[in-house]
C-alpha cells in the first residue's frame, strides 16, 4: 500500500511526498521476506528557475527491515536509515 502527492503551490516550485507500507511474506514460510523494509517514505522539493536552471532537495527514510546474519544465519533487525539528496 502506498500513496503519492505532488502539489505545485507556486509556478515552478514542486513538492513530492510518498509513503509505502509493505508486508512481504514468503509463500512457503510465514516470516517476512528479508531486506524488504516495512515502511518507506520520501519527500522532495525543487524549483525551476528558468533558462535550464533548477535546484532541489530530497530525503528518504527506510524503517523496520530484517536481514539474515551471515555468521549465524539467524534473522536480525537492520538499522533504520535516512538518505538526503541535494
Amino acid at each position: 500500500m502506498g500513496f503519492t502527492a505532488r502539489p505545485e503551490p507556486v509556478t515552478g516550485t514542486r513538492f513530492k511526498l510518498a509513503y509505502t507500507w509493505l508486508e512481504a511474506e514468503s509463500q512457503s514460510q510465514k516470516p517476512p521476506l528479508p531486506r524488504r523494509p516495512r515502511d518507506t517514505d520520501n519527500a522532495d522539493a525543487w524549483h525551476d528557475f528558468g533558462g535550464g536552471a533548477s535546484a532541489g532537495v530530497g530525503v528518504q527514510r527506510v524503517l523496520d527491515r530484517e536481514d539474515i546474519d551471515a555468521a549465524s544465519f539467524a534473522r536480525a533487525d537492520q538499522e533504520n536509515y535516512l538518505i538526503t539528496r541535494l
